[in-house]
């Protein structure tokens, strides 16, 4: 995606296609990961793992949410944590 300053993002096409792929992104990774959990729960396969891309580019909050859950468990935070997100729910 191009550099496109945030004013742009409502006043041109190049800044309402960056934030529709945004968006996208958001979407499809929110459903990889919810389906990646269900199917862990329904399997009996006890836990997920979030993974975060592991670059400097990780911000804090991914940071922290990084680690073994119980599948089906409150705890798990919401995945994907922000828009471009770019964590992943793993069956380990």
């Amino acid at each position: 995606m191009s550099s496109i300053e945030s004013d742009d993002f409502w006043s041109s096409l190049d800044g309402l296609m960056a934030r529709a792929e945004l968006v996208a992104q958001s979407f499809v990774w929110g459903l990889w990961n919810g389906i990646t959990q269900v199917f862990a729960g329904e399997q009996d396969l006890g836990c997920v793992e979030w993974v975060t891309a592991g670059d400097d580019q990780v911000c804090e909050v991914c940071a922290d949410n990084e680690g073994t859950y119980l599948a089906n468990s409150p705890d798990l935070p919401e995945i994907p944590a922000h828009c471009n997100c770019r964590c992943e729910l793993l069956i380990p």
